[in-house]
């Protein structure tokens, strides 16, 4: 009796797994597809907006996927848009700079600084 409860059980195995197999098939497959769509085909894009962007030309940092959305990418950006901006306070380990009509918050570790009509970007152990 008990030899025939096995059997009933890897046959009963072996019939999920025929009837769950397109279910996992087409949830690799959907995967893929947002991956592909979503990281593959931009990165060319991305590259080439990163290459023409100021962030390379003074950087020079290699580029890797997702750059463009990256914090430092953006705040970058922000400031280099942004000439007239202000340091208004350091407090609870954030430097906050004042815009037109905005606020940029940075990290203790970073610092924006003016000096000699460029923006340096100032990074502090932490």
């Amino acid at each position: 009796m008990a030899h025939q409860h096995k059997k009933m059980h890897w046959s009963l195995a072996f019939l999920l797994f025929i009837v769950s197999l397109p279910f996992i098939i087409a949830g690799i497959v959907f995967f893929g597809l947002i991956y592909l769509l979503t990281t593959v085909l931009p990165a060319p894009i991305e590259l080439i907006v990163y290459k023409r962007s100021d962030f390379y030309k003074d950087l020079k940092i290699k580029y890797f996927m997702g750059i463009t959305t990256n914090f430092g990418y953006k705040s970058y950006k922000y400031v280099k848009e942004n000439p007239s901006l202000d340091f208004v306070c350091q407090s609870e380990g954030y430097y906050y700079y004042k815009g037109d009509g905005s606020v940029l918050v940075m990290p203790y570790y970073a610092e924006y600084k003016y000096e000699g009509g460029k923006w340096l970007l100032t990074m502090k152990e932490g």
